[in-house]
């Protein structure tokens, strides 16, 4: 069955100019392929609704990692360099994705498709969404770089600049998601009413992405060849003494399986960009998902890296946290010290 995007929203391209649907329409090499269409068509019901589930259990663990670390401010501030940055970040930058996606699936539940002037089909609203999505996938590139500062120039990042390389990033990532509508004689009025995409463009976007996945790996990489080296063949403490062996492994792991599960959908990008072929399967569609379900997880586990979060944890599955501490006796009649501060 053919599910090109004419085929799927014939709709949308009514008002498309002749030229252009001439090319879309004698278009051989798959080309709409690439780009993920609207799920609204009943073939996506299985898919769309798979994904919105792993995006909901996604979302809900992120937000309970972020109460947990707003209520531990002690914690949050402590660690706020590579925990609490990548809880919140991902957090903020997931939110539009999945406000979409859940648009998208009431519209499929109610069995209703969006209208031509709806704005779900607003090719620059989509083009932010999947660029926030994309700038999610890379939240381990500024903890990579404060590793490499904290390994060669014995200096930390601040939080701050963290957050400005992730804004550089997602507004790159903008850049070429954007550049994707810069075709034909597309302008800034025609945007909400075509689908143009760059073949040009998206292949520098995906070298870009998956050039700053692999510089995270090689980054993550080398402060844990830093950390073994300095520990158990010099037996010296180094300036790394601000992050644990186990968390660098665990950002490591991170970064391979972010690279990993999404290999096979940009193999298919590749094939499709490249020779026009189109093959598909199950984690060349479903792959992707996993992915950026794992953002979400790297907080978690890297806190059951670290002794004084791995303790409040414990503390607050086994209610010990909820017990009233012993109230030392104190004297009201004169007041000393000792009744306050333990020796």
């Amino acid at each position: 069955m053919n599910s090109s995007l004419f085929d799927l929203f014939p709709f949308v391209y009514k008002s498309t100019d002749a030229r252009i649907h001439k090319s879309r329409s004698t278009d051989e090499t798959g080309w709409d392929e690439v780009f993920e269409p609207t799920y609204t068509a009943i073939e996506h019901s299985t898919r769309l609704l798979s994904e919105w589930l792993v995006d909901t259990v996604s979302l809900v663990a992120s937000i309970a990692l972020c109460a947990f670390l707003w209520r531990r401010k002690r914690l949050m501030l402590k660690y706020a360099n590579y925990i609490s940055f990548a809880t919140f970040s991902a957090q903020i930058l997931y939110w539009p994705f999945y406000l979409l996606s859940t648009w998208q699936t009431m519209y499929l539940l109610f069995g209703k498709a969006p209208e031509y002037p709806s704005v779900l089909h607003c090719s620059l609203l989509r083009h932010f969404v999947l660029a926030c999505f994309q700038s999610a996938g890379l939240i381990t590139v500024p903890i990579a770089i404060d590793h490499i500062c904290l390994v060669f120039l014995k200096k930390k990042l601040k939080v701050f600049n963290l957050v400005v390389i992730q804004v550089i990033i997602t507004f790159v990532e903008l850049f070429f998601t954007l550049g994707h509508l810069a075709i034909g004689d597309v302008t800034i009025n025609d945007v909400c009413a075509q689908w143009i995409a760059s073949p040009d463009v998206f292949l520098i976007s995906m070298s870009f992405n998956n050039t700053l996945l692999i510089f995270a790996i090689l980054a993550n990489f080398t402060l844990v060849i830093v950390q073994v080296i300095d520990k158990f063949l010099f037996k010296k403490c180094t300036s790394t003494k601000h992050l644990s062996l186990n968390y660098s492994f665990v950002i490591l792991l991170q970064s391979v399986t972010e690279f990993i599960l999404s290999f096979p959908l940009t193999m298919r990008q590749w094939k499709v960009l490249l020779a026009g072929i189109r093959s598909v399967n199950y984690f060349c569609a479903y792959g992707y998902m996993f992915s950026f379900s794992c953002i979400f997880m790297v907080p978690l586990v890297s806190m059951m890296c670290i002794p004084p979060i791995r303790r409040a944890f414990l503390d607050f599955f086994t209610c010990s946290g909820l017990k009233k501490p012993a109230i030392a006796i104190v004297d009201r009649r004169k007041f000393k010290f000792d009744n306050v501060y333990e020796k």
